[in-house]
Protein backbone atom coordinates (compact mmCIF):
# COMPACT_ATOMS: atom_id res chain seq x y z
CA UNK A 1 0.00 0.00 0.00
CA UNK A 2 1.30 3.59 -1.00
CA UNK A 3 0.86 6.79 -1.05
CA UNK A 4 2.21 9.90 -3.34
CA UNK A 5 2.73 10.25 -6.53
CA UNK A 6 4.85 6.48 -6.95
CA UNK A 7 1.22 5.12 -8.32
CA UNK A 8 1.00 7.42 -11.59
CA UNK A 9 4.70 6.85 -11.66
CA UNK A 10 4.26 2.81 -12.20
CA UNK A 11 1.28 3.72 -14.14
CA UNK A 12 2.72 5.47 -16.66
CA UNK A 13 5.51 2.76 -16.68
CA UNK A 14 3.93 -0.72 -16.59
CA UNK A 15 1.04 0.73 -18.64
CA UNK A 16 1.59 3.75 -20.73
CA UNK A 17 -1.24 5.78 -18.31
CA UNK A 18 -0.48 9.12 -17.52
CA UNK A 19 -3.11 9.19 -14.58
CA UNK A 20 -3.67 7.49 -10.71
CA UNK A 21 -5.41 4.15 -10.40
CA UNK A 22 -6.33 2.85 -7.24
CA UNK A 23 -4.47 -0.56 -7.84
CA UNK A 24 -1.78 -1.91 -10.38
CA UNK A 25 -2.05 -5.69 -10.64
CA UNK A 26 1.42 -7.26 -11.51
CA UNK A 27 0.51 -11.45 -12.97
CA UNK A 28 3.78 -13.38 -11.93
CA UNK A 29 1.46 -16.61 -12.37
CA UNK A 30 3.19 -19.78 -13.69
CA UNK A 31 1.39 -22.89 -14.40
CA UNK A 32 -1.29 -23.92 -11.49
CA UNK A 33 0.61 -21.47 -8.91
CA UNK A 34 -1.39 -17.99 -8.35
CA UNK A 35 1.14 -15.36 -8.01
CA UNK A 36 1.05 -11.28 -8.47
CA UNK A 37 1.54 -8.16 -6.50
CA UNK A 38 -0.83 -5.93 -5.87
CA UNK A 39 0.27 -2.02 -5.74
CA UNK A 40 -2.57 0.07 -3.80
CA UNK A 41 -2.51 3.88 -3.38
CA UNK A 42 -4.31 4.58 -0.43
CA UNK A 43 -4.76 8.35 -1.72
CA UNK A 44 -6.60 7.45 -4.90
CA UNK A 45 -8.74 5.11 -3.31
CA UNK A 46 -9.52 7.97 -0.61
CA UNK A 47 -9.99 10.23 -3.16
CA UNK A 48 -12.11 7.87 -5.04
CA UNK A 49 -14.46 7.67 -2.00
CA UNK A 50 -15.07 11.22 -1.11
CA UNK A 51 -16.05 11.90 -4.73
CA UNK A 52 -18.52 9.42 -4.90
CA UNK A 53 -19.89 9.93 -1.52
CA UNK A 54 -18.50 5.93 0.37
CA UNK A 55 -17.23 5.42 3.33
CA UNK A 56 -13.21 5.46 3.98
CA UNK A 57 -11.01 4.38 6.72
CA UNK A 58 -7.76 1.96 5.48
CA UNK A 59 -7.39 0.25 9.22
CA UNK A 60 -10.79 0.50 10.55
CA UNK A 61 -11.31 -3.12 8.75
CA UNK A 62 -14.68 -2.00 8.14
CA UNK A 63 -16.64 -4.03 5.85
CA UNK A 64 -17.52 -1.01 3.65
CA UNK A 65 -13.94 0.70 3.08
CA UNK A 66 -13.00 -0.09 -0.57
CA UNK A 67 -9.94 -1.55 0.46
CA UNK A 68 -11.44 -5.24 0.21
CA UNK A 69 -13.72 -4.76 -2.74
CA UNK A 70 -10.14 -3.01 -5.16
CA UNK A 71 -7.53 -6.20 -3.79
CA UNK A 72 -10.64 -9.14 -4.62
CA UNK A 73 -11.13 -7.56 -7.89
CA UNK A 74 -7.70 -7.78 -8.61
CA UNK A 75 -7.26 -11.27 -7.25
CA UNK A 76 -10.08 -11.84 -9.94
CA UNK A 77 -7.74 -10.04 -12.38
CA UNK A 78 -5.05 -12.52 -12.00
CA UNK A 79 -7.95 -15.27 -12.51
CA UNK A 80 -9.16 -14.43 -15.23
CA UNK A 81 -5.65 -13.84 -17.27
CA UNK A 82 -5.28 -17.53 -16.43
CA UNK A 83 -8.17 -18.23 -18.08
CA UNK A 84 -6.91 -16.32 -21.14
Amino acid sequence: MLTGGLPVSLNREYLGHDYYTDIITFDYCEGDTLNGDLVISLDTIRTNAETFGKAYDAYSGDSRSPIPMISVHSVGDLLYRRQS
